[in-house]
């Protein structure tokens, strides 16, 4: 999918917020203060969206250097981002055991796979809460200086609307 259908898919899905906002469909809600501090409901949210679409994201968080403010937003998970590495690359197989066996996984630790800032740092980023920072209420491109202003802490493949309350306020979403 181009650059410009994700940034129209953004936009679109943006503007149904906005309009769910101003009809007061998020009262108690975490969206209720939409754009301030909704970037992770929002990012999620815009992730299941854009997955409907036929596009895959990555869940970026991070934290404003110096305030400790966190942010976060989406990366696509394209052939610009690097493939992920294991999580457990050089940890010992007796650790790797232990871990296993105490720390409640499913499945092989080989399986669990995690990106770094380096994997991720030519990605198209799609932030749709930075008006909270006094930025673009919509951000589709590249590591821009705003972006840059945040320390990178962890990339999450988007697997879907976490518990009811997203999957509500997803559908009140959609309805606009």
């Amino acid at each position: 999918m181009t650059d410009n259908k994700i940034r129209s898919l953004a936009n679109i899905f943006r503007e149904k917020i906005d309009r769910a906002k101003c009809k007061d469909l998020f009262v108690d809600t975490m969206l209720e203060d939409f754009p301030e501090q909704c970037c992770g409901v929002a990012s999620t949210l815009l992730a299941e969206f854009l997955h409907d679409n036929g596009v895959e994201t990555l869940w970026i968080s991070s934290e404003e250097l110096g305030t400790f403010e966190t942010h976060a937003w989406l990366v696509v998970k394209d052939n610009r981002v690097d493939s992920p590495r294991s999580c457990f690359d050089g940890v010992p197989n007796n650790i790797k055991g232990l871990i296993s066996k105490y720390g409640g996984t499913s499945g092989s630790l080989n399986d669990l796979v995690c990106y770094d800032e380096q994997s991720i740092e030519n990605g198209l980023i799609i932030d749709i809460t930075g008006d909270q920072f006094g930025e673009d209420s919509v951000y589709v491109g590249y590591i821009d200086s705003f972006h840059k202003d945040f320390n990178f802490i962890s990339a999450e493949e988007h697997k879907g609307l976490l518990g009811e309350e997203h999957i509500k306020l997803y559908e009140i979403i959609l309805k606009q």
